[in-house]
């Protein structure tokens, strides 16, 4: 999926550190937004995140809303307190730890829909998967991904390699040596994460790109001022 893409769907935002910039740039209510068709959410929770901003000292946020196609993106103070460059729309955040929000929601929107089982092997979605331990392999489970126990080394990472990221990561896990039994020990795993990305991948029909799509988080929260 494209950067961009994927950031539309999720609303990105970093926390900094020292006080909160006040100053508000980039209102930009995106590509073929008319004022008729502008969520009037938008308005509500921009507000919203000024008067957070201000209450927690938070330094920049970057935040967009999609609607039946329209979206809207606005930027909120600045990057970075030693070198502050206004956020914009088009600033770029490192999305980091935010992609495990949006896979593990996918991923218990698949189980929901009764299309991917929580509680199954890894290797009911990604027959060939395999590890140095051949039995870790064959009984590690979905959950154990998402809750960082599958008890292997966990702070990997591997190059972008564009719609075969993940595919290609998998296959550098087959020597990867294992500290302890799926579920016995935990320890803050991004590699489980990666693997799960893999298990939505593989889920047929839809795959990561849909799925995402396919999440409304603004449309069903209760947001209040």
């Amino acid at each position: 999926m494209h950067r961009r893409h994927f950031l539309s769907l999720t609303a990105a935002g970093t926390l900094g550190v020292g006080r909160a910039a006040r100053a508000e740039t980039g209102s930009n209510t995106g590509t073929g937004v008319t004022p008729t068709q502008a969520d009037p959410r938008f308005d509500r929770i921009s507000r919203l995140i000024e008067a957070k901003m201000a209450e927690y000292r938070t330094t920049g946020v970057a935040f967009g809303l999609s609607t039946n196609g329209a979206s809207q993106r606005r930027g909120f103070g600045i990057t970075n307190v030693d070198n502050p460059q206004p956020v914009t729309p088009d600033t770029v955040f490192p999305i980091a730890s935010i992609s495990k929000t949006t896979v593990g929601t996918a991923m218990m929107r698949l189980h929901d829909q009764g299309r991917v089982d929580v509680e199954a092997p890894v290797r009911d979605y990604i027959p060939d998967f395999s590890l140095a331990d051949a039995v870790a392999a064959r009984d590690v489970r979905i959950w154990h991904l998402l809750t960082h126990t599958p008890g292997w080394e966990g702070q990997l990472s591997t190059p972008d390699r564009g719609p075969a990221t993940l595919a290609n990561f998998i296959e550098t896990l087959r020597d990867l040596p294992q500290l302890a039994r799926p579920g016995e020990v935990w320890s803050y795993n991004n590699a489980g994460w990666g693997v799960a990305g893999r298990v939505i991948e593989a889920t047929p029909v839809d795959g990561m790109a849909q799925t995402t799509e396919d999440m409304h988080f603004v449309g069903h929260a209760q947001l209040r001022e």
